[in-house]
């Protein structure tokens, strides 16, 4: 057998919890796209027109008009399944993490885990931290 019986025991639940977490992570950057792809969905719909106008003087005529709108914007939902998705697992996963530590003692498992899901859960904060803290390196090479 390539892992004894004894280390599936002692790091199994702390690895599932890390599995949960990093799915919750990977739900919450999918929910992320998803939210940018639904915004443009949200956009008026625009209105082309076609053929050629000719005009002298007061006088004007038209060739070959046509005005054409896009259809209408689908409905969309105010919360999105991925990030449904994302919130439930990370929850759980939260929930869950305390549970390697307090069995086997896992504590980086256990933190790591927990992370993981904090990150899920939260990502659009995580992406705006990420950005400001550029934002001060460059300002600080700066000077």
């Amino acid at each position: 057998m390539f892992i004894s019986k004894a280390t599936i025991k002692k790091y199994g639940l702390g690895v599932i919890t890390l599995l949960i977490g990093g799915t919750a992570l990977a739900l919450g950057i999918l929910a992320e796209h998803e939210r940018r792809e639904l915004n443009e969905l949200k956009k008026p719909p625009r209105v082309v027109e076609r053929g050629v106008t000719f005009q002298i003087n007061k006088f004007s005529f038209s060739v070959g008009k046509e005005e054409k709108t896009d259809p209408p914007p689908k409905e969309v939902p105010k919360y999105p399944p991925f990030l449904i998705a994302s919130w439930s697992v990370g929850i759980f996963g939260l929930m869950l993490s305390p549970v390697p530590w307090i069995k086997d003692q896992q504590r980086g498992l256990s933190c790591s885990s927990a992370a993981l899901c904090v990150l899920g859960l939260a990502w659009h904060y995580v992406l705006i931290a990420i950005f400001i803290a550029v934002l001060l390196m460059v300002l600080g090479s700066l000077s």
